[in-house]
């Protein structure tokens, strides 16, 4: 099938944060100082195990429709940093990219889609600097406190979730996923999807392609296994998932495959 998206007409930069340097694209023009134009930002966060290129098809009609609209490779991801070990890839670290992603572009809040990891990231970037945000959009990615809880007391979710485990190994995971030059990750995305041939080879290339960059298989992994680390760190700590949660006040809709969009208290209840 062909995928009707022409790469021509979106940009690719790097935006250097300091810690690390995020590889992203990006449609549509930023607002110029006292132009007057009101263009809001708009980033797209994808999940594992993708990259910018999962919001392909987003790109262009949301700058269109006049946002600034920005893809970036999250840290580990295809051509964005890979800093070594699993504390690097905290969810703060992740949410704290996406902070300074705003300030590069020089917006003073944007509006945050996120899918799988990208939502994780935008529930944290929503609880820790609300001031940044303006909305938050979430695509399969239920709030990270009630899926723990979930995953605690549901047997059919443990089963579902049984990578979540099997990430928390050192080295095996990297070579499962990349062992045939990715060929679990092609079958899935072969096989799974709702929409039958909705990728076609070279769209699933690309998704291997960036899988196969030197240090990318265990960098994508860290971020499950910091969230490992994360659940057991036990209550009165000061630093248990619990713990670090706060009340989001912003507007959220929630889109679960299957299910029509949710509002908070519909998805979490």
């Amino acid at each position: 099938m062909s995928t009707g998206f022409d790469e021509s007409r979106v940009r690719h930069g790097v935006a250097d944060l300091g810690e690390v340097q995020l590889h992203y694209v990006e449609a549509g023009a930023p607002a110029a100082e006292g132009d007057g134009e009101s263009r809001p930002l708009v980033l797209l966060l994808h999940g594992f195990p993708e990259f910018w290129y999962s919001w392909r098809h987003q790109l262009l009609p949301l700058a269109e429709a006049g946002c600034h609209v920005v893809a970036p490779d999250l840290r580990g991801y295809n051509l964005s940093s890979k800093p070594a070990g699993s504390a690097e890839y905290t969810a703060d670290k992740l949410a704290g990219d996406v902070e300074a992603l705003i300030g590069h572009f020089g917006a003073d809040t944007a509006t945050l889609v996120g899918h799988d990891w990208g939502a994780i990231v935008s529930w944290y970037v929503a609880m820790r600097s609300p001031q940044l945000v303006e909305r938050i959009a979430i695509l399969n990615g239920a709030h990270l406190l009630r899926y723990l809880e979930v995953l605690d007391a549901d047997p059919r979710q443990r089963r579902m979730s049984w990578y979540v485990r099997f990430f928390q190994r050192p080295w095996l995971p990297e070579l499962a996923l990349t062992a045939g030059r990715c060929w679990g990750v092609r079958t899935l995305l072969r096989r799974d999807p709702v929409r039958k041939g909705a990728f076609s080879e070279e769209e699933i290339d690309r998704y291997a392609e960036a899988l196969l960059r030197p240090g990318a298989a265990r960098a994508t992994i860290n971020s499950y296994r910091a969230l490992g680390a994360a659940a057991r760190v036990p209550a009165g700590s000061g630093q248990s998932l619990t713990e670090l949660h706060r009340r989001i006040d912003h507007e959220v809709l929630l889109e679960f495959l299957g299910h029509p969009a949710l509002t908070p208290r519909r998805a979490l209840a």
